[in-house]
């Protein structure tokens, strides 16, 4: 499974908040594209879909579908590191080789 760190966490229930909602889940999935070949994207879900796995930290609730999972698994949710980077990354150990900018991989 995925993990979230409490930096990533913070930031979605920030985000949720400003956006006056509540019980929406993050969705961590993969698809084609990029520079190395695969990118990882988020959105906000309103509800799970058969077969997703998820996790629960500090209220925020992280969904995955099954393919992106086998892409995925281990992987790390964290807050971006550059100056005024407000964005969420993804650290895959698993991963082949990934882009400078750190937004797309190829699998291992």
């Amino acid at each position: 499974m995925l993990q979230l760190t409490n930096c990533a966490v913070l930031r979605l229930m920030g985000t949720l908040a400003f956006n006056g909602r509540s019980c929406v889940q993050l969705r961590v999935f993969v698809k084609g594209g990029g520079c190395k070949g695969m990118r990882h994207n988020f959105c906000l879900a309103s509800c799970r879909t058969v077969g997703d796995s998820g996790m629960t930290r500090l209220g925020v609730r992280l969904v995955v579908d099954p393919l992106s999972l086998m892409y995925l698994s281990g992987s790390v949710v964290d807050c971006g590191t550059g100056v005024g980077d407000a964005r969420l990354v993804v650290f895959h150990p698993s991963a082949g080789m990934v882009c400078s900018c750190g937004a797309s991989f190829a699998p291992a």
